[in-house]
């Protein structure tokens, strides 16, 4: 039968000062440990790993870190969007890549360019190139329909869907569209898109 075993400060998932990290929104995101289990993100906490039965802290140096967002890049590299900047995690160093606060999502493409936005905190899209260091900052003025970018999916053909408070968008490289816009780009009626997950086809 399933199991659902629940994660408490008795079980390590704590603040550096003691309190339990799970005070407000907890756990604020995930991805895949290459030890198998998974990598938590937590509020005002750091890094945790979880292999189903024990919580350990990992990144010591990011324990106080809001953790807002997680992605496990093809290269193994873990990227890490926190409110004070987007860090790379190789399993042994950790470096800032990009000195901006409030990042979530984050995730790359097949080229291997990190995507990311700051949600609530605007700003709009970014393309981070980890061979050069390179930010390219896409915004309003681009075409981009709505700068809090709450989602990101590269697909399998190249193409960038985004989610944000003007719905489900695509991003061909050149340009942005609103799927759904009946009126010169934007939807009549703007569906927020808070999450996007590819089918089994792509």
């Amino acid at each position: 039968p399933n199991t659902f075993t629940a994660f408490t400060a008795k079980d390590g998932l704590i603040r550096p000062s003691g309190e339990f990290s799970g005070s407000g929104s907890g756990v604020l995101s995930l991805a895949s440990s290459p030890g198998g289990g998974m990598v938590l993100g937590t509020e005002w906490a750091g890094l945790f790993r979880c292999d189903g039965s024990e919580i350990s802290r990992v990144v010591p140096s990011l324990m106080t870190a809001y953790v807002r967002a997680l992605h496990r890049a093809a290269d193994g590299v873990l990227w890490i969007g926190t409110h004070e900047g987007l860090f790379r995690y190789d399993g042994k160093v950790l470096t800032k890549a990009v000195n901006q606060n409030w990042i979530a999502p984050v995730s790359s493409d097949r080229r291997g360019t990190i995507w990311f936005g700051r949600s609530w905190a605007g700003g709009g899209l970014y393309a981070y190139d980890p061979a050069t260091g390179g930010v390219q900052n896409f915004t309003a003025k681009d075409g981009l329909p709505d700068e809090s970018i709450r989602a990101i999916e590269p697909g399998a053909d190249g193409v960038l869907w985004l989610g944000c408070t003007a719905g489900l968008v695509r991003f061909d490289g050149k340009q942005f569209s609103v799927l759904g816009a009946a009126d010169g780009g934007r939807q009549t009626s703007p569906r927020q898109v808070q999450a996007i997950h590819p089918a089994d086809a792509g």
